[in-house]
């Protein structure tokens, strides 16, 4: 009972959460198109991952890295979502082929989305874990949560990508791990966010300059068991299939929207690029400059929240093909770092992020001027959630060799 009476705030908003995501699923296509037939909203990008998790589930692991599968991240997502494969099977519920983004009787969708869901509130409770380490008062959590959520709603229920939701939670609950000395937790976390998507890659300099000299080759090695783990199978029984997707990463511009790197990225054929090389590179230059910060001043928890925003708003510039959830990371931890600022900064910052979020989606003439609104949003809700004067007291060159927080 304790716990709950110290996290009600995310069970409230995981509630309304849940709720408003299960009337989405079966009653979107009815209110938007009367005259249709109706039937439940599958998202596209879920049912090819759902792919991946059945074919870990009969044990192919040759199946999960298949054009079918559109799979570019490392497969993580596949253990939550596989009990809901097997649950369906063992019903003997099937789950049928999207047509058109529906289906009329989506019986075993029916456990996919209770489970891709559920998993995704992860990212709820641990943006008000952090907040509540940060010492923000209970009032503002609530905001803060809320609009995490909201920003969330665009990754989960609209786009399908639970691996997303989870990895940012992960890195929170790691960072806040960090903040507690809690170095080996701070680890396992870390590790089992970049299980779940390569992109938390870009937080880990920051937080790995935090720890301890004597702590940072253990936990590090921690970080790297999850990934380790889930790409055994795929890389034993299909190495140069797997590898080639892993370091290729497709994406498609003719698809989702072209930035101004678009023109860099190596064309795969089939209207796709390869945006692995060019996230690649952004990964370590986010990792040079990041740890170099981070080791050079000694930043206090809400830097540090601020600066792990920094690092994922990378993504957003260095993408050379932009999808809406992408710049998710950013507003999640920006919205984080808000509510240790006034309530004015903390509602001018949940504007930005619910304007970014709602934008993304918004039907826009135009692949560069979407992407370059998109990002000045983001952007700006990044600049107002700096750290007000009084919290930066973290601003010093680090004296100490164990690099330990203020």
């Amino acid at each position: 009972m304790r716990w709950v009476r110290t996290r009600r705030v995310p069970i409230i908003v995981s509630a309304v959460f849940c709720s408003l995501a299960t009337g989405f699923f079966p009653l979107w296509t009815t209110l938007t198109a009367p005259r249709s037939r109706g039937g439940w909203q599958i998202q596209g990008d879920l049912w090819a991952t759902q792919l991946a998790a059945r074919a870990l589930v009969h044990g192919d692991f040759a199946g999960i890295y298949t054009p079918s599968t559109a799979l570019v991240s490392f497969p993580g997502i596949t253990v939550p979502l596989a009990p809901a494969i097997w649950l369906s099977e063992a019903l003997h519920w099937p789950i049928q082929n999207p047509s058109h983004a529906t289906v009329t009787f989506p019986t075993g969708w029916l456990w996919i989305e209770i489970v891709s869901v559920a998993v995704s509130l992860v990212a709820v409770f641990a943006a008000d874990a952090l907040s509540t380490t940060l010492g923000v008062t209970p009032r503002k959590r609530f905001v803060t949560v809320g609009l995490v959520a909201v920003a969330l709603w665009n990754v989960v229920v609209w786009w399908g990508h639970p691996e997303d939701a989870l990895a940012i939670g992960f890195v929170m609950f790691a960072t806040n791990n960090v903040f507690e000395q809690r170095w080996e937790r701070a680890g396992w976390f870390a590790g089992l966010a970049v299980a779940m998507q390569p992109v938390s890659l870009l937080a880990l300099p920051v937080l790995a300059a935090q720890l301890p000299n004597s702590y940072r080759r253990s936990s590090l090695l921690r970080c790297c068991v999850p990934s380790v783990v889930v790409l055994a199978g795929p890389l034993i029984t299909s190495w140069s299939k797997t590898v080639r997707v892993l370091v290729n990463q497709p994406n498609y511009p003719t698809v989702d929207h072209t930035t101004w790197l678009t023109a860099l990225a190596p064309a795969l054929g089939h209207h796709s690029v390869a945006a692995g090389p060019l996230r690649l590179v952004a990964v370590v230059a986010v990792a040079a400059g990041g740890w170099l910060l981070a080791r050079r001043y000694n930043a206090n928890a809400t830097l540090l929240v601020w600066m792990v925003a920094i690092s994922f708003s990378v993504r957003v510039l260095a993408e050379p093909v932009m999808v809406a959830y992408y710049v998710w990371p950013v507003l999640a931890f920006s919205l984080v770092a808000a509510g240790k600022t006034s309530w004015i900064r903390l509602v001018l910052v949940g504007a930005l992020s619910t304007g970014a979020t709602v934008f993304g989606d918004a039907a826009w003439k135009g692949n560069l001027s979407w992407w370059a609104l998109e990002t000045a949003l983001t952007l700006s809700a990044l600049a107002l959630a700096w750290p007000v004067r009084n919290e930066v007291v973290g601003l010093e060159k680090t004296t100490s060799k164990e690099g330990a927080l203020l």
